[in-house]
């Protein structure tokens, strides 16, 4: 729990006035981590609230309690895809640079390039198929797509033969 989530709580904050000091009135640091690892080891976690004047209280479960995929918790789970996300999308960018090379060289054969077109199509498949484990929200989610949406593209161009 972030301490801004205990002190922005209104019941447990003393009364003091902007400019004002708290002398007499100190915040007993101790006492809000206590309460909040009472409500921790209750299950309750309280959030910002959504709307002013109302708190918001979710049910959160312990992370022993998470269950596991291949006797991983969900965020070693999480982390392995990311990981794998990110080495996907690196081995994307450099197939890409090496057809942006090969393009560019007029002593490349169209032969050559078609295999680094057929790489850069399995990469892609790669990619998509990671980007698809990786939540909506996760930046590396959408640099994914966005690199599968450019390459897809340049495979097309080639096929089309615009290169020719």
């Amino acid at each position: 729990m972030k301490i801004n989530d205990i002190l922005q709580q209104p019941s447990l904050l003393p009364d003091t006035k902007k400019g004002e000091k708290t002398e007499g009135k100190e915040v007993d640091f101790q006492q809000f981590l206590n309460e909040a690892r009472a409500r921790r080891a209750e299950g309750y976690q309280t959030t910002s609230p959504a709307m002013p004047g109302r708190e918001v209280e979710t049910l959160s479960a312990p992370v022993s309690s998470v269950p596991s995929l291949n006797g991983l918790s969900e965020t070693q789970e999480l982390d392995r895809i990311r990981s794998q996300g990110i080495k996907a999308t690196e081995e994307t960018l450099g197939i890409l640079e090496q057809y942006q090379k090969a393009i560019g060289d007029p002593k490349m054969t169209l032969k050559q390039i078609d295999s680094l077109v057929q790489s850069l199509s399995q990469g892609v498949s790669h990619l998509k198929t990671t980007a698809e484990k990786i939540p909506l929200s996760d930046p590396l989610q959408r640099i994914m797509t966005d690199l599968g949406i450019v390459s897809t593209v340049e495979i097309e161009k080639f096929k089309r033969g615009e290169y020719v």
